[in-house]
């Protein structure tokens, strides 16, 4: 009778199954943390990539689709409308604000459009005419007198003459600033161009002749950039003797500051031009709370 042999088999212990699960678990948490961190980053890196061109989109809409329209300001297509602020942040003296946009893709985005403040209030400091480039003794509304010298070294001293319409200052380059008979943006007759002998820093004095009662100056700056306020053109306007004047001043582009010394000033707030800080922040909800997820700042030069 043949004997059969059977192999003994062990089984696996628990102690083993212990251990193969607890040596699963240390392999497996931190991969698992791994992935839910690469999808995370992922998923805010292409967020965040979709709130750039969002941004940038609404930004150069602004820049070249904007429209003020009595106490708001919207794009063309009327799409967006940022309604006027009441006080407007330091250092602007007109903005528009728009809170909470739905801007598609599931970001809504505040947005900011406000007008850097030019005017000074006060003359800054004591000046003696040597530091001027040109100084321009008003007459009345429509004439003036200049002492100054030309682009090529001549001298123009009481130089007289009659405005058709308002006062043009325009600072060119670092060497050149010139004089125009104003009405519009694209209407405006050349005077005289004259030696910006300050360099980069371009001063101007207005002289106001007792008797003088209005004015319209409307100074620009084009030598400039938005990120080098240092450039400005600076406009300095003094009354004479106890003269009281009232007086519009306007800056229609670049750095300008304007300083003055007399007892009435009309700052224009019903003119819109000028330099604008653009300001957008764009979210989503998390959990019914805004999670910022983008912002940028930018300027615009809104000739309208």
């Amino acid at each position: 009778m043949r004997k059969k042999f059977v192999k003994n088999k062990k089984g696996i212990t628990l102690i083993e199954v212990v251990i193969s699960a607890a040596i699963l678990s240390i392999i497996i948490v931190p991969i698992s943390m791994m992935i839910n961190t690469s999808v995370k980053t992922n998923k805010n890196s292409e967020s965040k990539q979709q709130a750039t061109v969002i941004a940038q989109k609404l930004i150069e809409d602004l820049k070249v689709k904007n429209k003020p329209v009595g106490e708001s300001i919207r794009l063309l297509d009327g799409s967006i409308t940022l309604n006027k602020m009441v006080v407007p942040d330091t250092g602007h003296d007109i903005g528009y604000k728009a809170t909470n946009l739905d801007v598609g893709q599931g970001f809504i985005a505040d947005m900011s459009f406000q007008r850097r403040e030019t005017y000074k209030g006060n003359t800054a400091g004591t000046l003696s005419d040597s530091d001027f480039d040109v100084i321009i003794d008003m007459i009345d509304s429509s004439s003036f007198k200049l002492t100054s010298k030309g682009i090529d070294g001549t001298p123009y001293e009481q130089y007289s003459y009659t405005l058709a319409n308002s006062l043009y200052i325009k600072e060119v380059s670092d060497t050149i600033i010139e004089l125009y008979d104003y009405k519009k943006i694209n209407e405006k007759n050349l005077i005289v161009s004259l030696q910006n002998k300050a360099g980069k820093t371009g001063k101007v004095k207005i002289v106001y002749e007792t008797g003088m009662v209005s004015s319209d100056i409307r100074v620009s700056s084009y030598n400039t950039t938005d990120s080098d306020a240092s450039k400005a053109l600076t406009v300095y306007c003094y009354k004479n003797n106890s003269e009281t004047v009232s007086n519009t001043v306007s800056n229609i582009g670049g750095y300008v500051n304007i300083y003055d010394n007399l007892k009435v000033i009309n700052v224009p707030t019903s003119d819109t031009r000028g330099i604008y800080d653009v300001t957008v922040t764009l979210y989503k909800m998390d959990n019914g709370t805004k999670k910022k997820v983008y912002d940028v700042k930018s300027s615009v030069n809104l000739m309208n």
